[in-house]
């Protein structure tokens, strides 16, 4: 047995312990905790959404995504066709989350988490967001650390067994899953510097003009923050993901520059949270700083939450769940066969990683090495592909909504959306499930895929002739879907009018047909 090497010691790249050695897995139980309710609340708020987005009866059914749906992809979804097929899984997922949440069976739990997580991504692309890129990626690394060794179920049982879980892991697939955070900085930093806005410091005064993504706080910025804020800002953006790599890995001057790019790190998240409205990135992207706290910082929080309850645990319940906080120990590491291969397939599978990102610049820029079609086949199966274009190369310059125009056989007109007379305001979710539907709007808008469009007017005409089976003389007649949007304008310059693109015109009867 030996002592764990001081944190000078354990954040030194360059010394063969920070890849090979071990570490204390108290990080690990605190992160498994966050990201697990994180999978929690995902799962409930699919509910919602598991009629329009995941049944043949919605506006994505099965049928409508076999031209669109790569080949190299898996989902369990796929023999779902119907909507309390698709809220059941859902509720399976939720209850494999919270089992996973409390450290119940943690490496089943993680393993089915994983697959559940990738059977809904792969189900229905066009309502993804980057907060569900990086639960994906995270997902994939997670099944090969240990999570449960702390604050958990398992720790406890084991405990009381007389056989407790072991209190270190290896070091190096916990330093895969910290690569994986800092190649969303390194990437989506790269990417804004090839933009021109971001390069000219316009990017932030861009952002601002979408009115479809801004919460009540970014509304009122927009309106008090002058030209120069926002120019600081914006090359405050760049600096604070490209310096996160050198400030968390930098082998000297260590833990105060780790605690520095975190805190720059969270201060960026924590304004992109309250100015906009982007479902759970700044959350996911939070947890995973987690990953890289000192097992001390958690032991002094512990000891510190003891004296703010004014009372002691019983003595039993720190080692139940999850072994002596006083205890450092970490035994020699052993190379296995099991353990060499382990390395070995983790670090090809992080070169993979890398490469997609550089083969992604290279659809910015002059291509380095294309990525052959085998090796992205198995970053596809794998659910490590993902893509850190975050308003970048330059930010969103169309900001618009989708309105569904439909005429009843009475003479009636509604926006099929809103249920209510045509009108020029925008309708807009800003928290809650429902705010999967703007990113829906803007992939319907930007690629205008047919099939979608086409099962999207069906959906409707459905819905009213059909589930609310109108009488002759006032069911749905025709509709049409248009894209309202404004197009973004140079900082100082005028807004433009608002513009609409008429996307697809449906009859719900052939007497109908234009």
């Amino acid at each position: 047995m030996r002592l764990v090497a001081a944190p000078s010691q354990r954040t030194n790249l360059f010394r063969r312990d920070f890849w090979f050695g071990t570490l204390d897995s108290r990080p690990l139980g605190v992160f498994r905790i966050a990201f697990a309710a994180l999978l929690l609340k995902d799962a409930l708020y699919r509910l919602p959404l598991a009629y329009d987005f995941y049944s043949d009866s919605g506006v994505v059914p099965r049928a409508a995504l076999l031209e669109l749906a790569r080949a190299d992809r898996f989902s369990l979804m796929d023999a779902m066709p119907h909507a309390w097929m698709a809220a059941l899984f859902f509720i399976l997922w939720a209850v494999v989350a919270a089992l996973l949440l409390v450290g119940c069976r943690t490496r089943l739990m993680t393993v089915l988490s994983f697959i559940i997580l990738m059977s809904v991504h792969d189900r229905n692309v066009y309502v993804l967001t980057g907060a569900d890129t990086m639960m994906r990626v995270m997902s994939f690394w997670m099944l090969f650390v240990p999570l449960g060794q702390y604050y958990s179920v398992d720790a406890w049982l084991a405990r009381r067994r007389g056989k407790p879980l072991p209190t270190t892991v290896d070091a190096f697939p916990v330093r895969m899953m910290q690569l994986q955070v800092a190649l969303v900085y390194v990437f989506a930093g790269l990417l804004k510097l090839l933009g021109d806005t971001w390069r000219e410091g316009d990017a932030l005064a861009y952002v601002l003009q979408l009115d479809t993504m801004l919460l009540p706080p970014g509304v009122w910025f927009r309106g008090v923050a002058p030209d120069g804020l926002l120019r600081v800002l914006t090359y405050g953006t760049i600096l604070v993901e490209l310096s996160f790599v050198a400030l968390v890995f930098a082998p000297v001057a260590q833990p105060p520059l780790r605690l520095l790019g975190l805190a720059l790190g969270a201060a960026l998240h924590l304004g992109i949270g309250i100015l906009l409205s982007i479902p759970d990135f700044s959350l996911v992207m939070l947890i995973s700083y987690l990953l890289f706290l000192e097992p001390e910082w958690i032991v002094a929080a512990e000891r510190w939450l003891r004296r703010r309850l004014n009372r002691s645990l019983p003595a039993s319940l720190p080692q139940a769940v999850g072994g002596n906080p006083d205890a450092m120990d970490s035994p020699q590491v052993h190379w296995t066969p099991s353990r060499r291969l382990l390395t070995v397939f983790l670090a090809v599978m992080m070169l993979g990683a890398i490469w997609w990102n550089v083969d992604y610049l290279g659809e910015y820029r002059e291509p380095v090495a294309p990525m052959p079609g085998g090796v992205r086949s198995i970053l596809w199966y794998s659910g490590l592909w993902q893509y850190w274009d975050l308003f970048a190369p330059l930010p969103l310059q169309v900001d618009g909504w989708i309105t569904i125009p439909g005429v009843f056989e009475d003479g009636t007109t509604l926006d099929l959306r809103t249920g209510a007379p045509p009108n020029a305001d925008m309708q807009r979710f800003v928290v809650g499930p429902l705010v999967r539907w703007e990113k829906f709007e803007e992939n319907v808008y930007n690629n205008q895929y047919e099939p979608i469009l086409l099962a999207w007017g069906q959906y409707y005409c459905r819905r009213y002739n059909e589930i609310e089976a109108r009488p002759i003389g006032s069911r749905l007649a025709t509709l049409e879907i248009h894209f309202r949007y404004r197009r973004s304008v140079p900082p100082g310059a005028l807004p433009n009018n608002l513009d609409d693109d008429r996307l697809w015109t449906h009859w719900c009867y052939e007497e109908y047909a234009y």
